[in-house]
């Protein structure tokens, strides 16, 4: 008896991106697409790896480095003919800012593999973020509230990824009822303090504030930097 191992490798072309270009239709985030083709046994396996957390990795919600994006319910766009394959990055499954390295695998179920990699270089997706309320030199009051606008035009910013910390202490006040608001340290993070006042808290928030009836700080200036970060770690700071 004679049997015949196909050695032949499948056929593998990446459309794009290409020249480190990772957004093509202008929505800044990164989108990619590849045919593939082979002629016996056909392909078995798809798989597209990054070489850094997208969306911030799994804890998040997103993928982790060296995961295979294909295997995610967020990988794939509209149905494309058989033999091509069509990515576009969800707000959920953002690329960091930066140097990245997306391997592109195909496999047919003799085992033979054709790989590419694709070097990327995603720019201008940080967010954007400014504080709108107080202004440098204002007098707190009680009835005070501190406002922060911010956006994403690539990704998704949650509570978490709000930070606010002073070159003072934050001093939770005690009210009627007897409890009080929790406070902060000196460079500890009270974005706690802070509620989602713009936008879908769950999709596309924009806008936040923290009413200073619940707390204060000690006299004299104090210095506040806000900072956002989206899911995938990119962040901007006012």
């Amino acid at each position: 008896m004679t049997i015949r191992h196909d050695d032949s490798r499948p056929v593998l072309n990446v459309l794009y991106p290409n020249d480190s270009i990772f957004d093509t239709d202008g929505d800044f985030r990164v989108n990619f697409a590849f045919e593939y083709s082979d002629s016996f046994p056909g392909i078995e396996i798809i798989s597209v790896t990054n070489d850094r957390a997208i969306g911030g990795g799994h804890p998040k919600g997103g993928v982790d480095a060296g995961a295979n994006i294909v295997l995610t319910s967020e990988c794939c766009g509209p149905e494309t003919p058989p033999g091509k394959f069509v990515y576009n990055a969800s707000l959920d499954h953002e690329f960091p800012i930066g140097a990245n390295s997306v391997v592109i695998s195909v496999a047919d179920s003799a085992g033979n593999v054709t790989a590419d990699t694709v070097e990327i270089e995603v720019a201008g997706t940080e967010p954007s973020f400014e504080i709108l309320q107080p202004q440098d030199g204002d007098v707190l009051s009680p009835d005070f509230v501190i406002t922060a606008d911010f956006s994403d035009v690539a990704g998704r910013i949650t509570q978490s990824g709000l930070t606010f910390v002073a070159n003072k202490p934050l001093i939770g006040l005690l009210s009627q009822d007897g409890t009080q608001a929790e406070g902060a340290e000196v460079g500890q993070n009270f974005g706690h303090a802070f509620s989602i006042t713009g936008g879908d808290p769950d999709t596309r928030p924009h806008a936040t504030k923290m009413e200073m009836r619940s707390y204060a700080f000690p006299g004299g200036e104090t210095m506040i930097i806000g900072q956002v970060f989206d899911l995938a770690g990119n962040s901007s700071q006012a």
